[in-house]
């Protein structure tokens, strides 16, 4: 459920210093992180915000 996952967002955003968004590099990926990261800087506004970029190579 969509509430459960903000709430534990908003949970775990206030006990932390650090948000790192390992999420795919697709326009998905990019909407989701965006929305992670309004949720979680209502409730904790000092996070810093990293966000990791990847790629792989599949055979």
């Amino acid at each position: 459920d969509k509430l459960d996952i903000k709430r534990t967002l908003e949970e775990e955003a206030r006990k932390c210093q650090w948000l790192v968004l390992w999420l795919d590099c697709d326009r998905e990926g990019e909407n989701i992180a965006y929305e992670v990261i309004e949720v979680c800087t209502a409730v904790n506004p000092h996070l810093n915000i990293l966000r990791a970029h990847f790629s792989a190579l599949i055979n």
